[in-house]
């Protein structure tokens, strides 16, 4: 005889954490009286609106249908040590209001020097359908490292079949940055979602790394930390994350001259992604170019052709020109 042991993890009791694959575990069977007792104390609890995380089935044989359990068919084993199987299976929020996510956000000015080459380019990169990445730096370093990263990611999509991880695309490019030695001039964002929940990360030109809650980089960086540093909190909302990213990202926009023109949002949540390009426009055009106005032009009263053989004497059949 056996025990099968489900343990559904949940959100709100303890760490936030998400299940996508089943992850099998064989132990002896004298770990039944340590997991077992769990399901008393966790009921104890006050004020936990969860369902029971702990439930206990014996099989024979074939395994019998439990609550959250599939059923499945036991191969017949000659040894007759008993066994534990430890599945982790994915439970719902209880909470569908609060949803875990990623907001990026950008402005689209680039500059060459003092001169604004672009006023409206796109500095959040597409890598995954769940991951995106914020450059800045030079701009034909931050784009072709992204491409080459995206390349990568979805031949791995391809071999694995898998949705990509957001470490996955951090080890890439920090490994890509940290091979060059700083002079591949690209300091980047990259925020996703993946089976493990939201990730933002900093990856800077030399390949350090940061972990963070919210994160700046670029020349208009120190203005938007500071709108971070005294409005960021936890539990924030869909649209109060976007109304902070944007007023973070305006006040780089109005504090410095590297940064200007609009505001790009990219909010990454669990299976979608919405890209809201030219969210904001701080600063548009005053006037309007109508274009110049020229005086009528002169008329053209007589128009005479003179072919060049009559304006030049030319000599036929002359003696050649001495030396």
């Amino acid at each position: 005889m056996g025990f099968v042991i489900n343990i559904w993890p949940w959100h709100g009791c303890h760490e936030k954490q998400s299940y996508q694959e089943s992850s099998m575990f064989a132990a002896n069977y004298e770990f039944a009286a340590e997991v077992a007792p769990l399901h008393a104390k966790l009921q104890e609890k006050k004020g936990l609106d969860c369902p029971p995380i702990l439930e206990l089935t014996s099989h024979q044989g074939n395994s019998k249908e439990g609550r959250g359990l599939t059923s499945q068919p036991q191969e017949q084993e000659s040894s007759k040590t008993s066994s534990i199987t430890l599945q982790l299976q994915p439970l719902q929020s209880h909470h569908p209001q609060s949803l875990d996510g990623v907001i990026l956000g950008a402005d689209t000015r680039a500059t060459e020097g003092p001169i604004v080459a672009d006023k409206n380019c796109e500095k959040i990169h597409y890598m995954a359908p769940n991951i995106y990445c914020c450059g800045a730096g030079t701009a034909a370093d931050t784009e072709a490292v992204n491409d080459m990263v995206s390349s990568q990611l979805k031949l791995h999509r391809y071999h694995t079949s898998r949705e990509s991880r957001v470490v996955t695309a951090l080890t890439l490019l920090k490994s890509h940055l940290f091979s060059y030695q700083g002079h591949v001039s690209a300091a980047l964002v990259l925020g996703g979602v993946d089976v493990s929940g939201p990730h933002l990360h900093t990856i800077y030109p030399h390949g350090s790394t940061d972990t963070l809650s919210y994160a700046t980089l670029g020349s208009g960086s120190l203005a938007a930390m500071a709108i971070f540093e005294s409005n960021y909190r936890e539990g924030l909302s869909k649209d109060e994350g976007i109304k902070l990213v944007a007023e973070a990202i305006l006040s780089g926009v109005f504090n410095d001259l590297g940064s200007g023109s609009n505001v790009d949002i990219c909010v990454i949540t669990k299976g979608h992604t919405e890209y809201l390009r030219n969210h904001m426009s701080p600063n548009p055009r005053t006037y309007t170019q109508k274009g110049y106005s020229f005086p009528k032009k002169t008329e053209v009263l007589l128009t005479k052709i003179i072919p060049l053989r009559k304006m030049v004497e030319v000599i036929e059949g002359g003696d050649a020109m001495e030396a």
